[in-house]
C-alpha cells in the first residue's frame, strides 16, 4: 500500500485572473528560467509599432512587435500593407525598419508566424528560415508557418 506525501495546499480553486496576476505569473516563469539560462537583457519588453501613410494621413499599412530584452529577441506581431499597395516594396520597407530596430536593440533573432494565405513567400523570399508549420490551421487546407531570421 503506497501513501501520498503531505500536501502544504488544500482546496487549490481555478479564478479569474487579472493584469496584476499576468505580472506575477511572468516574474515566476522568468525567474525559474532565469536559473537554468542567464538572461541575455534586463527582463524588460518593448511593444514597436510603425505606421505606414499616405498623403492625408490615412494608414495604408503598418507592423507591430515586440522586442525581448532578456532573450535578445524580436517577435512580429503582425505587418500588413492595404491591397492596393502590395507588391511595391512597402511590406519590404517595414519589415527592414523593423529589423534595424532589433539590430539596435541588440536582437540577435526576430521571429515571425503567417497563414498560407496570407504571406509565408514574402518572408522567405527575406531571409527567413522556416523551423516549423502547422498543417489544417487555422482551418482544413491552410497551415500556419513559424519563421526566423538570425540578426548576427
Amino acid at each position: 500500500m503506497s501513501t501520498l506525501p503531505d500536501c502544504q495546499y488544500k482546496n487549490i480553486t481555478i479564478n479569474p485572473g487579472n493584469e496584476e496576476t499576468a505580472c506575477f505569473i511572468r516574474r515566476q516563469l522568468l525567474e525559474y528560467n532565469a536559473g537554468h539560462v542567464p538572461p541575455d537583457g534586463p527582463f524588460v519588453t518593448d511593444p514597436v509599432q510603425l505606421a505606414l501613410k499616405d498623403d492625408d494621413g490615412n494608414i495604408v499599412g503598418g507592423i507591430t512587435a515586440t522586442i525581448n530584452y532578456f532573450r535578445a529577441r524580436c517577435y512580429i506581431d503582425m505587418l500588413w500593407t492595404d491591397a492596393k499597395l502590395r507588391g511595391q516594396g512597402f511590406g519590404t520597407k517595414l519589415l527592414q525598419t523593423m529589423e534595424q530596430m532589433a539590430v539596435a536593440a541588440d536582437c540577435k533573432i526576430i521571429l515571425v508566424d503567417t497563414f498560407s494565405f496570407q504571406a509565408p513567400h514574402f518572408y522567405a523570399k527575406r531571409g527567413y528560415e522556416l523551423y516549423g508549420k502547422l498543417d489544417d490551421f487555422p482551418g482544413v487546407g491552410h497551415s500556419q508557418y513559424f519563421y526566423k531570421k538570425d540578426l548576427r
